[in-house]
């Protein structure tokens, strides 16, 4: 999914339930003139529930506010931003009022603030610190049909602050971190979504966010002077204050008992776009610079729909490579509310082929996963489901129904890295399907230099199909239909299987005499004998079978005694049969394919390219 950037206009996906939302957020002769359909009372009145979740992002300055470093920090070049360091600020304050730590140390608030201006440039603190909360939620349908309003939901966040300032007379470090998570309260916290209607094919919505958190750290900060060390080492509202001299142990004043004991965080948004009515998706994405030079990132999705959508791979075909040891990689992606994604519990088949996934688990919006070596039958390609099942916090939401996403999984059609291992992979998989027609004693030989898709010399055992011609698009010569790929590999099939059968059935001394006759008494005329088989013209088709030939459909081909160029094609004009050197018994070959019914193959034609995947390369 693209979400809108900074100044972007709200992108919006078309969905069913728009209907329900717009409904119950503006009055219904609006929403009756916008979708020209009638809304009911009822309609209205329903209590819809939307889905919804939003990540808050914070980088540098103001992200964090623990630690005597950051405090130190932000007292010198915010003053005011620097109240909300609260404990730290509050522990740095009543240390430097304690007039015999301030003299332990060495320093007062101006001479460090003195000290911090002179020696950090002011326009980047080195103020190393992020937060991120990440907010899921339901909204229910005020009673007066203005919006919706926070029903359920929670926040979790994390936070990192690693500062560092050193300069000549002094040097100040936090190492703090901390996590966790907490359910919203709808008396204290605040989600509320508003529409109102613009007046043209536009909803026009606003967001509130408040939502407040208990803010707890873990870590340490240390103070270093000339003459003094002290530190801090805090875990979450206890605390702990050392401290050495060069006169021995500092002398740690009494701070309030309750420093720590109350300390929140609170994520604060405001955000307006558009609701069009082809859809009823909210997306936005804001970035920003706040005034403290730190980053931060707002990106909100709410949604009718709670369902699991897998987006990816798309197109869902996925082929092998030609490598020694065939691959794909892939990535599977679920499209769905955020915090829904992050529930995802994927379901992948069970495959023929050697399979590794990232996450190991399977949970997320996102699995990257590899399948290596290519199976032994070609039915072991084709339809895989991906399924995607929700684990907590998605089902405490209400998410429901489950979406498959079938991929189809293809051979690299040149190549040659098939079990079998020596020949190409269309020949090895296509020989495994109904397109071979229960053709025997087949194989794969070179042909150079001409557009010869196949070959059979009387005499032969094996029918030769040539690589890698025998799969190029090409027309029936009897009929002018088109076929390529699996249709043109079983075509070709058929044609040089008649030619071998009709070598078999006239010529082979295994059905009786080889040779045609000739004239052997200068007459001008062939001289018949057991031993030889008549053929007048030299078409390779004995006179005595000429008459009877008949095509697949029925149809007596027309051949003529006496003339080698007698068959008639479709697409293909008399001149050319001859110009062709297409003689009669070529032409009962060629007749020969219409036996094949074009695409009825179709669905075990898992080469890429193929019928299946289409034209282009994988």
């Amino acid at each position: 999914m693209t979400l809108a950037g900074p100044g972007d206009t709200d992108r919006v996906r078309p969905v069913s339930s728009l209907r329900r939302l717009v409904a119950v957020g503006v009055a219904a002769v609006t929403v009756t003139a916008l979708l020209g359909v009638p809304v009911t009372a009822a309609e209205q009145a329903e209590p819809d529930v939307l889905w919804g979740s939003i990540r808050y992002s914070e980088r540098g300055p103001g992200a964090t506010y623990d630690g005597i470093a950051n405090s130190f920090i932000m007292g010198a070049f915010m003053p005011v931003a620097a109240a909300r360091a609260g404990g730290a600020m509050q522990l740095v304050i009543e240390l430097l009022q304690n007039p015999a730590m301030a003299e332990a140390i060495g320093t007062d608030m101006a001479s460090v603030s003195d000290e911090l201006r002179r020696s950090v440039p002011s326009g980047t603190p080195p103020i190393r610190a992020r937060y991120d909360a990440f907010i899921s939620f339901q909204l229910e349908a005020k009673s007066d049909g203005s919006g919706y309003r926070l029903k359920s939901g929670s926040i979790s966040w994390s936070t990192d602050n690693t500062t560092v300032v050193s300069t000549e007379d002094l040097t100040l470090q936090d190492r703090f971190h901390g996590m966790d998570s907490e359910l919203l309260d709808p008396a204290e916290d605040v989600i509320d979504l508003t529409f109102e209607d613009r007046g043209d094919g536009s909803i026009g919505w606003s967001l509130d966010v408040e939502v407040t958190h208990e803010y707890w750290t873990r870590g340490t900060s240390s103070w270093v002077t000339p003459v003094a060390t002290i530190s801090m080492t805090r875990d979450r509202s206890e605390m702990t204050l050392t401290g050495d001299t060069v006169f021995g142990p500092a002398p740690i004043p009494p701070l309030p008992s309750d420093l720590f004991a109350d300390q929140t965080k609170t994520v604060g948004y405001t955000a307006v776009g558009s609701v069009f009515v082809i859809g009823d998706q909210i997306l936005k994405t804001e970035t920003w610079t706040n005034i403290l030079e730190g980053s931060q990132l707002a990106q909100v999705e709410i949604r009718a729909d709670c369902a699991p959508v897998i987006v990816e791979p798309e197109p869902p075909r996925l082929a092998f490579s030609e490598a020694d040891v065939g691959t794909i990689e892939a990535t599977a992606r679920v499209l769905g509310p955020a915090f829904a994604q992050q529930a995802a519990r994927w379901e992948f088949p069970d495959v023929p082929f050697d399979a590794v996934y990232e996450p190991k688990d399977q949970i997320g919006p996102r699995v990257d996963f590899v399948w290596r070596k290519l199976p032994e039958r070609n039915d072991q390609f084709g339809e895989y489901d991906l399924w995607v099942e929700y684990t907590d916090p998605a089902i405490a939401a209400g998410c429901g129904s489950v979406r498959p996403l079938t991929v189809e999984v293809f051979f690299p059609i040149d190549g040659r890295n098939n079990p079998g291992g020596t020949d190409p992979n269309w020949f090895y998989y296509w020989m495994q399907t109904s397109a071979r027609n229960g053709v025997q004693d087949v194989r794969v030989v070179e042909c150079a230099g001409d557009a010869t898709l196949g070959h059979y010399t009387y005499g032969d055992t094996y029918l030769n199909l040539c690589d890698p011609e025998t799969y190029e698009p090409d027309i029936r010569a009897a009929d002018g239909v088109a076929i390529s790929y699996i249709d043109a590999f079983a075509v070709i099939l058929i044609h040089e299987n008649r030619h071998r059968e009709n070598y078999r059935k006239w010529w082979s001394a295994r059905y009786g005499p080889k040779d045609a006759c000739w004239d052997r008494d200068g007459d001008g005329k062939d001289d018949p004998r057991p031993t030889c088989v008549m053929d007048t013209d030299r078409d390779q088709v004995p006179d005595a079978v000429e008459p009877q030939q008949r095509a697949p459909d029925g149809h007596n081909l027309g051949l003529v005694v006496g003339t080698k160029y007698s068959c008639v094609l479709g697409p293909v004009t008399a001149a050319q049969v001859v110009s062709l050197g297409l003689n009669d018994e070529e032409c009962t070959a060629y007749w020969e394919e219409i036996r094949w019914q074009v695409g009825s193959a179709r669905a075990e034609d898992w080469a890429a390219p193929g019928t299946q995947w289409g034209e282009g390369r994988p």
